[in-house]
């Protein structure tokens, strides 16, 4: 596996929300071309680390820059999503109940 390769997650996407899931069973396949959102979770108020965490649609949702406008949430994050581009299913996986695959993005500043 690449330095560069992520864990995404195979619901959630600035289009259709959180738990919106774009694919039809079995899909993605490694191989397959994807679009990949970052969703990023800032801590304002110290008590939580600040993450990120990718998700992945089909291809041709692929969108560059900020997609929305950051928002603060009453438990003390401000959230927002954030569009980088394309890359390549390398793996899939389950985390849990999360199913997600393992993509290696066309821009490595993704995982910077």
């Amino acid at each position: 596996m690449s330095e560069k390769t992520i864990h995404a997650n195979l619901v959630g996407n600035p289009a259709g929300g959180e738990l919106d899931d774009p694919w039809p069973p079995n899909r993605p396949e490694v191989g397959e071309r994807v679009a990949i959102f970052t969703y990023e979770v800032r801590d304002d108020d110290g008590v939580r680390e600040d993450l990120r965490t990718f998700h992945i649609t089909p291809a041709d949702r692929a969108e560059t820059g900020p997609i929305d406008q950051p928002t603060r949430t009453p438990q003390g994050v401000t959230v927002q999503w954030r569009g980088s581009g394309t890359g390549t299913v390398t793996a899939r996986d389950s985390r849990g109940d999360t199913l997600a695959c393992a993509v290696e993005p066309d821009d490595p500043t993704l995982v910077a």
